[in-house]
């Protein structure tokens, strides 16, 4: 009694989309073709079949004596995490970049105080607007003003142009304590941040 054509074993020191022990030359091309054909839905057997110029019912037998699917599967699961890996490295090294940036602009305006009341009113609210606004984004501070007791933004205002309208009604002294102040606390984070207590 014939037992059919024997099915394929996965050894261990050999990933799972290499030839594998006992597959063909031309049995391992066809599995390439198939495994090329892309991840889960973008890959099927029809597929492979017209590509193959083979009939759908020998592919399919194909597939199921040489583990097509598993195959394919561990080798999509691996190029999907070396793209995660590569993606959070780009983006580690872009808040890296960014916080240096952040780091220069905070400093040049700290450094430049006594220069700031020369700016225009909205000049210098669009300043701080930005320079507060980035600064929150790159630390993952909230962005938005959030009421504890309704839980909804208040007023439909963010946290720079709230801090913004307070500035301007304060007096030129008043404003520049305010300055020189958030000037300081923004030193103290990114010290904090460089030395790794954030």
């Amino acid at each position: 009694m014939n037992a059919g054509p024997k099915r394929l074993t996965l050894v261990d020191d050999r990933e799972p989309w290499a030839q594998q022990p006992g597959e063909t030359k031309k049995q391992y091309a066809h599995f390439l073709v198939y495994m090329r054909l892309g991840r889960g839905g973008a890959r099927n057997l029809t597929k492979a079949a017209e590509e193959l110029t083979l009939s759908y019912g020998h592919v399919r037998n194909l597939a199921s004596q040489n583990l097509w699917d598993a195959r394919a599967d561990a080798y999509w699961e691996l190029k999907a995490a070396e793209a995660e890996a590569e993606w959070l490295a780009e983006r580690k090294q872009a808040l890296a970049d960014d916080a240096k940036i952040l780091r220069a602009a905070t400093g040049k305006i700290a450094a430049e105080l006594h220069q700031l009341g020369r700016l225009s009113e909205g000049g210098f609210l669009r300043l701080l607007d930005i320079t507060l606004r980035q600064r929150r984004v790159l630390y993952g501070d909230p962005t938005e003003i959030i009421s504890l007791e309704t839980g909804g933004k208040e007023a439909g205002q963010d946290v720079a142009s709230v801090v913004a309208e307070t500035f301007s009604k304060l007096s030129p002294e008043n404003r520049r304590a305010q300055l020189i102040d958030l000037g300081e606390q923004l030193r103290r984070r990114q010290e904090a941040v460089a030395s790794g207590e954030e």
